[in-house]
């Protein structure tokens, strides 16, 4: 009977010790998932504090742009309107420079002579208006200059008239001129070997370019 108590005695023993090594392992593992869990938190709370920073700084950035935006559509719309001042100006100036040159002429191809004075130009211009059978006179031109130009015995020859029926009668005559003898430093009695002469209005740059 002793023998099949102790024998119980020892069997519960090395029950109870299975147990307490149960527990104990139950213990460390549930120790290890916690360390692991812990480990995984504090992971997602430093991704969350990296998320929210970005969200700041995209928020920030989004701020920027706008802010950039509305400078550069500032600036775009300054642009426009100086845009539009100049070519105002410009237009103005157009209208200016057409209104001072409307009786105005300009003589080409008529080579320079030795002296170069007004007076030979003006004698140019008579010349012109003799040959045309336009009646003018000394005292219908204002003003008569030559325009420097890289070639200087081709430089073109700007005739300001008092009158723009003047001007018209010239190049009306001229074109009529031309149907049948084409118009030359011959009729206007220049030494040499005769050379087509050209009498045109005195365009401003803003027409020229519009005839081009």
């Amino acid at each position: 009977m002793n023998g099949m108590m102790n024998l119980l005695r020892e069997f519960k023993n090395e029950q109870n010790r299975k147990f307490d090594a149960l527990q104990d392992s139950i213990s460390g593992i549930q120790v290890h998932h916690k360390e692991k869990l812990n480990s995984l938190q504090q992971t997602t709370d430093e991704i969350r504090k990296q998320n929210d920073a970005i969200h700041v700084s995209m928020e920030y950035l989004l701020q920027e742009n706008t802010e950039l935006k509305g400078k550069v559509q500032k600036i775009e719309s300054e642009q426009n309107e100086s845009t539009d001042y100049i070519r105002t100006l410009e237009n103005r100036i157009e209208v200016i420079e057409r209104q001072g040159r409307c009786s105005s002429i300009e003589i080409r191809n008529v080579p320079v002579t030795k002296s170069g004075s007004k007076e030979d130009l003006l004698n140019n211009v008579l010349s012109i208006t003799t040959a045309l059978n336009v009646k003018a006179s000394a005292s219908d031109v204002c003003d008569i200059y030559r325009i420097n130009t890289k070639i200087a015995t081709q430089k073109p020859n700007i005739c300001n008239l008092n009158s723009v029926l003047i001007k018209e009668g010239i190049l009306k005559s001229l074109k009529n001129f031309n149907k049948g003898n084409r118009f030359s430093t011959e009729h206007i009695h220049i030494i040499g070997v005769a050379q087509p002469a050209f009498v045109s209005e005195n365009l401003t740059p803003g027409n020229k370019s519009n005839k081009c």
